[in-house]
Parts: structure tokens; sequence; C-alpha cells
């Protein structure tokens, strides 16, 4: 409603002149007929309503008009052609029901202190007279403006909205400070904006503006477009009152001077009884264009006997909007300017509008300048008098963007530029060009010791930074592909390896792939034409002195220990290649066989082993070489020749009877002759060694009678003792170095040899878990494949639960149950790996639009899991759910439901089920994934010693003493300004404004303490900051870590600008400030920027560290009063002050732009 109030107050002249020496006003008029239109309200337009005041030469209040007593012209403004008015209606004297809508505003500067409690009292006079429809606001001022009381009717609901009475309102008002006397009246026309009825600012001032933000210009303009007149008070003698008279005069009101304040009771009942004599006249105007004109209108009283008076009164015509950009917005028309690629782009702009503010809807289109598709279209948001929206980075590309901005106030609409897109006319920002990571890379076969193929890529970008790179890999003839991210260990340099479990010697198959920061991808090799690298079997190659033990003549002498020696070709180097010498007495029977590490010479190249004397049987022995170059095992001799699986060295026999045949030539070296002639009779020693009856003392040619080789057959029957023959698959599962996926079944496959009738034999297998205890064996009946002598049989994979499998195999004949003592192997198992939920949950959605939500599961077999999608919306308690369904490229799909998306976005979760009903997460139904954009880390408790164990800081750290916390998740990134300002609805408070992805500071910790507040709204689970153990712990990703770092056991030395935001005065990165969240590396638990970017608030109150022999559990101080923590070091400070363990403590109200935080959830 649009209301002048000179009239209303002129019918209080009366009464003002009823009290001597009070009020004096400079406007008051002694015609014999005043006919004054106090308010034009046009909201209505065309029809204009007019509440007038007509009064006789003595004042007296003309009553009992009609609308026939009324005449009503309109002149445009500049003109003199008059236009009558038509559909003329009045509502007789003392029917305006629509109540009154006054704003209060007193001065509570330091110099008002005297003339409070008159004052108060004055304006409780006030409210009492004030009827059933008015309503009233008090607003004070002194350096600053405060509402003490929005608009309330005198009937007040106290259990709505929980509005204080106004007396009660009165009395907080106490005196202070400066004045800022515009800034509260400009104040006062934002209130009554939102009002209808009559409307009017009253002001009581005694000094002039010192303190405003606002113009007196400014004021004035405003006031005259929302049509509020101002009346002002000017108290005292002392006063300056030329301000105060031209605000009252330029927009309807009048100004009082007021010596004393004594009796402005009668002010305030003078001016309620003047309301009651309003007529209430409506006409429609012919001139019925929304053209934002100027109308003059005169008002004539027919009828009566006196002179016809008339009066002027102009008001202007409802305008369309008008759109401005904001200030921030002129640095994308500079020549040479270009956007950052994909680098989302804030739209501001300032609309004027004569519009309510609850009607007012502004909208951004845009699109890109090389797309021929339609403009996309974004409603812009308010903040205080700006509008903003962002365009998303997906739609930032070159050659650039254009756009266009359009306003609508419920009635017109308004563009900018004028035309709008139409008529071809649209703002446009230049981008740079974006061009692809280059990846450089050239295959080898570098492994990791005990770890794999190791792959190392060199990853540069021109013009942005490098985001991601992932190495794609697979089994050659595997069709799917397993994905590992590749981090960064120098500059521009990327790795991952590649796990010896998946390398054969068919090959693997690989490619690289690299994303810059704006999502663009390039490809090293591709899914179709992959690079392919094979593990070469390490070749055994045999020296001299080892191969003359395979010379049938050859007989070792039992007296001296045996060496074997081995040389190996491999891709691994020598020293990695784990070599084992396997030795056992030769024998009838069936004997263990004893395995010893070789030692590999450097200097030769050569792996050797000794088998001791001691360890010699008489009949010789046998032996075997075994190698594992962490990829492949190979043996020596092969297992493709089963009769000869190991080698034999013979033994010489040693002659008991005659020991004196050996030590002929070695004995005159023993004993010297020349000395000893006397004691050794040389010339008589032949007679006592019969060299020539040797042959007769040692019957060669009769030692076949001793040893009856052919009669052994007799000996061992081997139709009885049939003996086992495992499968060369079968040996190496139990080859050292080995580990067997427990979840893929164990096949057990062996021949019988020495049997005639298989089908007589029974054979038995069985096995075993060994974990932290021992299960009983399990026995499983053996069958023949084909009646080949060839058994078979699986051990399930649910069978396989602990670190290790033992089994053995045993066999006898039907007719009896006797069986030879079994050999027990053994199977390590690796330890049963949970599946790896790959899922890039979807941040952002829009309304009404299909989406795909995927789901990939990193497991031997994938399609084997049931995958369910639960959703919900925000504070609803109950999930629901839907299974996804297995596709074509390996992934669980599902629709996205928009239907149940709202504008505060969808909350889920995944869930998976192995075959044996075990559960695992993606998110959880205490923490869902939110498209508000909220991503939380899990972080698995434990304990760990907290403060400076590095001894680089500062007492504060000191002593280090051992800490535990439960489990519990952390915000992946700093709160960045979009989360904040979603919940918190006020101007952005950060200090670097380039983007909303930038971290929010310059918020004290009682600022977060609202927010979380707000963010909490319906949850079940709280969030809150973390505490100071929980935040240290998640810092050091549970390792002794100096800094929040990918790297365990972190030091000085391994800091680097790539990896965080510091030393930000030094310009030793691109940051002159804080860096969007995430822009550098996580940690080992995942959480980006811990380190450096911004200090972070924690939940704890400044203590200092006590010494304890105990541990403590989640501790927490929350000592009143005292000072607020904050850790991590920011954009601006030096290494050291990034260090983990590094504290810091504040004011609970301290601001400043470099202090942000994170968010907290305990499970």
């Amino acid at each position: 409603m649009n209301i002048s109030w000179r009239g209303l107050f002129g019918g209080l002249v009366f009464g003002l002149y009823l009290i001597p020496g009070f009020l004096f006003s400079a406007e008051f008029s002694q015609k014999s007929l005043s006919v004054n239109i106090t308010q034009i309200e046009t909201q209505n337009f065309p029809q204009v309503l007019l509440y007038t005041l007509i009064e006789d030469a003595d004042g007296i209040p003309i009553e009992n008009l009609t609308a026939k007593d009324i005449s009503i012209s309109e002149f445009l403004n500049g003109t003199n052609q008059a236009i009558e008015a038509t559909d003329i209606s009045l509502k007789k004297s003392g029917k305006v029901q629509r109540g009154v809508s006054i704003a209060l505003i007193y001065d509570s500067s330091g110099s008002m202190w005297g003339r409070l409690p008159k004052i108060k009292k004055a304006t409780k006079t006030l409210f009492n007279a004030m009827s059933q429809n008015d309503r009233a606001a008090i607003i004070t001022f002194s350096s600053t403006v405060n509402v003490i009381q929005p608009f309330v009717g005198k009937t007040i609901d106290t259990d709505k909205n929980g509005i204080l009475d106004l007396e009660e309102s009165v009395n907080a008002y106490q005196t202070k400070g400066k004045t800022a006397l515009y800034d509260a009246l400009d104040k006062g026309i934002t209130l009554l904006s939102q009002e209808s009825g009559v409307k009017a600012v009253v002001v009581f001032a005694d000094g002039e503006d010192n303190n405003s933000a606002t113009t007196k210009y400014e004021l004035i303009q405003r006031a005259i477009r929302a049509q509020i007149p101002i009346y002002t008070i000017g108290l005292g003698l002392k006063l300056n009152p030329a301000p105060l008279k031209e605000i009252a005069r330029r927009t309807s009101g009048l100004y009082y001077s007021a010596p004393s304040i004594s009796n402005i009771q009668n002010v305030y009942l003078s001016f309620f009884k003047s309301v009651s004599r309003l007529y209430e006249i409506a006409y429609r105007t012919p001139l019925d264009q929304f053209d934002g004109s100027s109308r003059k209108i005169s008002l004539g009283i027919k009828g009566y006997h006196l002179k016809q008076q008339t009066s002027l009164k102009e008001y202007t015509v409802v305008s369309a909007p008008e759109i401005s950009r904001h200030a921030s917005m002129l640095k994308y028309d500079q020549p040479g300017f270009q956007q950052t690629f994909a680098k989302p782009i804030d739209i501001r702009a300032l609309v004027k509008t004569d519009a309510p503010p609850n009607q007012l809807r502004v909208t951004l289109f845009y699109r890109s300048i090389a797309s021929k598709k339609s403009f996309s279209q974004i409603q812009m948001q308010q903040q205080e008098n700006v509008f903003y929206a962002t365009i998303p980075s997906a739609n930032v590309s070159d050659p650039g963007i254009e756009y266009y901005l359009l306003a609508f106030d419920g009635k017109l609409t308004a563009t900018s530029p004028k035309k709008g897109a139409i008529f071809g006319q649209t703002y446009q920002i230049a981008v740079d060009p974006n061009f692809a990571p280059v990846i450089e890379h050239v295959p080898s076969k570098l492994i990791e010791p005990k770890r794999g193929f190791k792959i190392v890529a060199e990853v540069t970008d021109q013009t942005k930074s490098v985001d991601t790179v992932k190495l794609f890999y697979r089994k050659a003839g595997i069709f799917h592909y397993t994905s590992l991210e590749m981090f960064l260990e120098v500059p521009h340099q990327y790795s991952a390896v590649i796990p010896l479990a998946e390398i054969t010697t068919k090959g693997v198959q690989y490619y690289i792939s690299a994303w810059d920061d704006s999502g663009v991808r390039s490809d090293s090799g591709s899914a179709d034409k992959p690079y392919l690298i094979k593990a070469s079997a390490p070749v055994i190659s045999i020296p001299t002195q080892t191969l003359k033990f395979d010379d049938p003549d050859y007989f070792h002498d039992p007296g001296y220990p045996i060496q074997i020696d081995i040389q190996i070709k491999s891709d691994v180097t020598n020293d990695l290649i784990q070599t084992y010498l396997h030795y056992r007495k030769h024998s009838k029977a069936d004997i263990a066989f004893t395995r010893k590490l070789m030692q590999f010479d450097k200097s030769i190249k050569t792996s050797s082993a000794f088998i001791p004397t001691q360890s010699i049987g008489k009949e010789g022995m046998d032996y075997f070489v075994t190698a594992f170059d962490g990829l492949i095992n190979v043996r020596y001799p092969s297992m493709a020749d089963s009769k000869n699986i190991t080698k034999t060295i013979r033994v010489r026999k040693k002659n008991i009877k005659n020991p004196l045949i050996i030590l002929v030539k070695t004995r005159p070296e023993i004993i010297p002759v020349e000395k000893s002639p006397k004691i050794i009779l040389v010339k008589t020693r032949p007679k006592i060694i019969l060299v020539k009856t040797r042959s007769k003392i040692i019957p060669v040619k009769k030692r076949p009678k001793i040893i009856p080789v052919k009669k052994r057959p007799k000996i061992i029957p081997i139709k009885k003792r049939p003996s086992i023959v495992l499968s060369q698959a079968t040996q190496l599962l139990s080859q050292p170095g080995y580990r067997h996926n427990p979840l893929q079944a164990i096949k057990i496959q062996l021949k019988i040899a020495g049997g005639s009738s298989y089908e007589k034999l029974k054979t038995r297998l069985y096995y075993r878990n060994v974990g932290n205890s021992k299960d009983s064996f399990t026995e499983i009946q053996m069958y023949s494949v084909k009646k080949l002598g060839i058994f078979s049989e699986s051990i399930p994979s649910s069978k396989l639960t602990g670190k290790r499998l033992e089994y053995y195999v045993t066999v006898s004949y039907l007719s009896s149950n006797k069986a030879e003592t079994p050999t027990i192997h053994v199977i390590q198992l690796l330890q049963k790996v949970d599946p790896v939920i790959d899922h890039q949950y979807k941040k952002a959605a829009v309304l009404g639009e299909l989406a795909t939500l995927n789901v990939k599961i990193k497991a031997p077999e994938p399609k084997q899991f049931k995958v369910f999608l639960n959703y919900r919306r925000p504070y609803h308690k109950v999930f629901t759910s839907t299974q996804m369904e297995f596709g074509a490229d390996n992934q669980y799909k599902t629709i996205f439901p928009v239907a149940e998306l709202t504008s505060a976005g969808m909350e889920y979760f995944i869930a998976v089920f192995d075959s044996q009903g075990k559960i695992y997460y993606h998110g959880t139904n205490h923490f869902p994934h939110n498209t508000i954009g909220i991503e939380m880390v899990f972080i698995k408790g434990d304990c760990f010693r907290m403060g400076d164990t590095f001894h680089l800081g500062t007492k504060m750290e000191k002593p280090t003493h051992t800490v535990c916390v439960d489990d519990f998740y952390l915000g992946k990134y700093e709160v960045d300004q979009k989360l904040w300002m979603r919940f918190v609805n006020r101007e952005n408070p950060s200090y670097h404004k380039n983007s909303l992805d930038f971290p929010v500071e310059n918020v004290s910790w009682k600022d977060i303490q609202n927010f979380i507040k707000q963010l909490n709204r319906g949850r079940e689970k709280q969030f809150r900051l973390p505490t100071e153990a929980e935040w240290e712990y998640a810092c050091k990703s549970g390792s002794e870590n100096l800094f929040s770092l990918r790297y365990k056991n972190s030091h000085i030395k391994d800091l680097g600008h790539s990896l965080a935001n510091y030393d930000g005065m030094e310009h030793l990165d691109q940051w002159n400030g804080t860096a969007p969240v995430g822009s550098f590396p996580t940690n080992l638990f995942g959480l980006h920027d811990m380190s450096g970017n911004v200090w972070e608030w924690v939940l704890d109150t400044h203590e200092k560290y006590t010494k304890s022999a105990k541990r403590i559990d989640n501790p927490i101080y929350n000592k009143p009063g005292a000072d607020r923590i904050i850790r991590g070091g920011g954009w601006l400070d030096t290494p050291l002050e990034l260090r983990c363990s590094n504290r810091e403590h504040v004011p609970d109200t301290y601001k400043s732009r470099f202090i942000g935080f994170r968010l907290f959830l305990q499970m």
C-alpha cells in the first residue's frame, strides 16, 4: 500500500495547538475548505485508493459525503489535459477497517539518556489507544540499528513465533553510542513494505546522523518510491532541524519541534483521533498502462455552499523491475578476460521494483556460446538486496558462455540486457580453452618386492591441474578391468602397483587414464588396445660343479658336505628371489624332505646351499631345488617328467675291514720320512699292505649277490602299497610364497601309482582350517576319474575360513583299512577381503530429470552380490529400499528416484549382501549420502600417542600421552561457502569470495554452533565439531605422522606446495589465500586439507596436557569461559605450524579469515 501521511498528521494540529509551547508545524494551512489526500494506494492498479481528510476552515471534519459529491481528474506529469476518473466509490468517515501500521523509531544514543522514562511512558499510552487492527514496530538506533520488536498487533498471541509483548519491548529500550539515523529510517521503510493499510514512520531524534551507511538522498528516494511518509520530531532547543525538515517535506510527512516531551501522550491520542476522520475514496483511472509515469490527482467536493477547493497530489504508476548487474560482474567485460575452463561462475544482480519483495522472481538463463541448444535456467536466490546464482562448472567451456537475466514482479517482466535473447542481446563471458592431460608412459617390468608390477607414468596438463590418474588392468583373457588410483610420487610422476596375484605367464593388460580438475580425460592405451606385459618364468641353469653329481661314475665322499649351486635368470633381480634346496636321504621308505634357504652371492650371481655330512645317507641323497621370484614358482628338476622329479647323488661305500687302504699317497706328507726312518720301516711296508691281493679282500664281482636287486620286488609288494602322486597344479598350492584366494574353491587332484584295480582303492581326503585354533579334520571320499587312477575333489570356498588349510590323503584297498602314514600338506590362505564398493555419490540432481545411479563391486565374482538402494527425503525416518540390477558393464544400476527428490535434497545409502548374507555399506543409515553435498569419511577408532612425538613443538603439545577414540565419521572436506549459505540465511561472511567452493572462514566458534543447529534440524544422528583428540587422530591417519599426508611416518622434508596450502605470502603456488576445498591430495584416511588452507575449530576448550601412565578414552574438555582450540595451520603459516600436533587457542567469539571448520558425526 502506498500512503502519504501529511494530511493524517494535519488533523493532529488542532490538538497540538491546545498544548502551549509544545509542537509547532511549519506546514499548517488556514484555507476556508481543506481537501487533503493523505495517502495513495496503487496496489490494485488501475484501481486507485485515496485516504482523504476533508475539513472546514475551523478544522472540523466534513461528514456525510457520498460518491456523488466527489469529482476526480488526473493529469499526466508535464501536461494540463485533465482526464476524468470513473467508478468512484466512497466509505464514510470512521469506517477505515484495515488498521494503521506505524514504525516507531527512537534515538537511543547517549544524549537521550535523561528523556528515556517519559518517552517510554508516552509510547505505552499510544499502545493503549491502538485499535484491534492496528500494528506497531519498535526500532532503536545509536551506533547500530536494532529491531526491538517487529510488527505486532495489540492482541498478542504469545504462542505464535514467541512474539514479545510491546510494553516489554519498550522496557528493553536503552540509550548508548552514536547516531545512525538514516539507517534506522531505512530499516523502518523495509519493515513497512510488508504491511498493508495506513503506514507511516515516526522518529524521535535530538541530533544529526553521524554513523549511517545510507545517505540522506538514498533514504528520501526510497521513501518516495515506497509511498511511505516520514514524520520527524526534533527534541530539544540545540537541535539543527534542517535535515529532519527536509526528510519530512520530501516524503509527504510533517516535521514537529518539541522543546519539551512532557505532553507527547496528548499528541499520540490526537493522532489516532485524526485517523477515524479519514474518507476512503476509490476510483478507476483511464490511464491504465504500467508505464512508470507520474500523475497528479485533482479531487473536488460538490454540493457545498462554500467555495469548492481542490487538492493536487502526485503518484507514480508501478513500473517494470529494473535489473542491473552487480559491480563484481564488471570484471567479465574487461578486454582480454577469460574465465577458467570448468570453473563455476557466480552471477550477481541488483533489482529495483515497486512490487512487494515476496512477489519478485529473478531467473538466470545461460548456455554455451558454441551450443545451439535452448537456454538452461536457474532461479536466483536473494541475500539482502543482491540476487545470486551459479553457472555450474560442467557448462563452463570454451569459447565461452552467454547469459541474460529476467525479473518478474507478479505483473511486469524485465530483462537485462533490455531486449534479451529474443532480440539477440546477451552478456558473454569468454572461457579459456582446455587441453586434455598429456600422459607419457613406457611399459616396463619393474617389480616391487612382495607387491607386483609397478606402473609409472608422467602426467602433465598445460591448462589445468591434474585431478585424478587411474590404472585399469586385467588378466589376459579376462573381460572386465580393475581400476587403481595412481599416486603422485614426485612432481608429474604417478605410479601404481599391479598385485602379484594378478600376474601370470599369459600376461596382464592395462591402460592409463588421467582427468584434469575440469573432468577432461585422456588415455595412454585403451580398453580395446591395452598394453601387455608378461611375466617370464625364472630359468634355472646348473653350473659345472653341480652337474658333476649327474655323472653315473661319480660317487661322493660321505666325509664331506655336498654343495649345490644354481644360477637363475628372472625378470626380478636375483637378490629378491627366494631359492630353496630340498633334500633327504635316499631310501626305500617315503621320507620327508628337509628345506633349506639358498644364499645368493652377488659377485658370482650364484645361489648356494650345503647338505651337511651328518645328513648324508649311506645310499646317497635325493634333492630338488625350487625358486620363487614373487610371481612364478619353478623347480629343478621339472615336474614334467614324473619319473625323475628328484636328483640323486650316489655316495661311495666305506671299507670298515681294511681302513689302511686309505692314506697311501698322503701318508708320506703327514710323517716326514727323513726325520723318523727308524720308526717307519718303509722297505718292509709292502708286506703289510697286500696291494696285489686287494681284489680278494673286496670281491667286487660278487657284490650283486650281497644286494639282490632282482629280488627287491618281493621285499616291497607294490600292489599292496599304492603310492600317491599329487598333480603339478596341486603341488603348486603348497609352494612357498603362494597365497590362495579364499573366495575360490581348492581343487585337490592326484594319481595313484602302483595299483592295478583302481575301483578297489579307497581314497580319502582329510582337511581342516588353522587360524587362532585348529579345527578337527573333515573327511571327504575321493573317486576315480574314468578309472584312470586319477582322483579329484574340491574343497568349497565357504569352508576356507582360517589362515591356512592343512590336508592329507590316505589310500587303502577296500578289503583293508590299513593305510600308510600320511604326509600333511599346507596351503596358505589370503585373509578374506571384503568387497570394495566403488560409487561416486550424487552431490546434486536436477528436479524432474531422470538420472542413473551406478555401483561397481570390486570382488572376484561381482555378480554374486545383491545390491539395494535405500533412500528417503531429508528429516524422514523411514528408508525405502529397491534392488539394483546387474548390467553388462559389470555395474549395478537403477534409475534415481526423482519422484522423491525435493529442493531440500534426498538422502540415500547403498547396502550390499554377499552369498553368506553378510552386509556391507556405502554410506549408512546413520549418515546417508545427501544431495546437498556433504561427504563424510568413516574412520576406524584406535589408540595413538597424542602430542608432539617429533619434539618440534611448544609446551602446549607436551607431554605426549596415550589417547583412544571410538569409530566416527569426519568431513572429507572443510565446510565450503556454498554449504554455509544454504543453512545460514545471511550474507557470506568469508573474506575470500572467489568461489563458493572455497572454505567458509571469518566465522566464530559460536557462529558455527548456530550453523550446526540448523543443519541438525530433524536428524537422528547429530553433527558437531570434532574433539581435539578425534581431530589429531584423523590428521595423523592413525600413525606417527608429522603432517596430514598420504605417506606413513611423514617428516618435515615430505611437505611440498603440491601437497598443502601454506606460506601464502611467498606466492609459491597459484593461491594468494585459501584454495577450493579438496585442491590438495588426501591423507591416508582420505581427508583433504587437514594440514594447511584454513585453521579448523574443534569442540574443546583449552586445557594443558597432563602426564598419565593410563590411557585416556575419548577425552573432551569444556571449561566455562575458556578459549577454544584451533588446529591444522592455514594458508599463511610456515610448515612447522601445519604439524598435526600443533594447537592454538582463541576466544569463541573470535573471527578470522584464517579459521574455518569441518563436520563430525558419531557412529
